[in-house]
């Protein structure tokens, strides 16, 4: 997000509290609830997966669990400075749809008996790709969705949803796994994208046209200024490396109680998702 979106952002003020009357921010904020949800559901799914169906060795576990956070590390100062030339609107939207489909992709994999590890790591890293592109186009959205004084209110809001959503995902996600299957429950996850995109698609955001950029300049030149203008932030910096060490630790995390909970003590996939749930974990490879 730049300066420009909150100086562009509406003037009004309108009362904190009001901030889910606005229908803009309804939808948004229903898209985004209903997706951490599935997303929570869905790495439960894929965890179980992992370790029961593919069978995978540990290395492979933290191979795929790598995969789904390595877009982030590699990819995100290449698609903010591209938030900055693109539709952001159409990009949540169409990354969105594109969800549906690579989660419409499993269920095709496990009917054909195609899923293995590496077609298992390639949906991974799409959809960790797709998430990346679909967060770096909703964060600098919402300033123009929303007036200002009701920004707080609304990232309030959403925070308050998305920790639901961590926390009931879990068990929801081992729930539905034991009453309809894997199968199924990727085929529910797709339709879960699907709604996401309707409601995306029914906002009404007046988004400006990128400036012209000066002659000889690229998206190269705002990729080399975003990183410097964080890493030498006293503010962004150290949140930008505890960002990158809790990717780190929660990668190990997932892969070592994944391989311990479903392999060494044999949870059925109910009880391994109520104990993610009470730990405040998620499945990562479905963020």
């Amino acid at each position: 997000m730049n300066d420009d979106d909150l100086s562009r952002a509406p003037a009004s003020l309108e009362p904190a509290q009001e901030v889910l009357r606005q229908p803009a921010f309804a939808f948004f904020w229903s898209a985004t609830t209903i997706r951490a949800l599935g997303g929570a559901i869905a790495g439960v799914a894929f965890q179980v997966l992992i370790v029961t169906t593919v069978n995978a060795t540990p290395v492979q576990i933290s191979i795929l669990n790598a995969l789904s956070v390595a877009p982030y590390l590699v990819l995100g100062f290449i698609v903010g400075a591209l938030m900055d030339r693109w539709r952001r609107q159409r990009t949540l939207v169409l990354t969105t749809l594109a969800r549906a489909v690579t989660l419409a992709v499993v269920p095709v994999l496990l009917l054909t008996g195609a899923l293995n590890f590496w077609s298992l790591a390639a949906v991974i890293l799409v959809l960790g790709v797709l998430t990346l592109f679909s967060d770096s186009a909703a964060q600098p959205l919402l300033p123009r969705i929303v007036p200002r004084g009701s920004l707080v209110m609304a990232n309030a809001w959403l925070g308050q949803s998305g920790t639901v959503a961590q926390t009931a995902g879990p068990a929801l996600g081992g729930v539905l796994l034991n009453l309809i299957g894997a199968t199924l429950l990727f085929v529910f996850e797709a339709a879960v994208n699907v709604v996401a995109a309707v409601l995306q698609a029914r906002i009404k955001v007046e988004e400006s046209k990128p400036e012209p950029r000066s002659p000889g300049r690229h998206v190269g030149h705002d990729i080399a200024e975003g990183m410097q203008y964080t890493y030498r932030h006293r503010t962004l910096r150290p949140l930008a490396l505890s960002v990158h060490v809790w990717f780190l630790g929660n990668s190990v995390v997932t892969t070592v109680f994944a391989v311990y909970a479903l392999r060494e003590l044999a949870l059925p996939s109910l009880a391994f998702g109520v104990a993610l749930a009470a730990g405040g974990s998620e499945g990562s490879s479905a963020r």
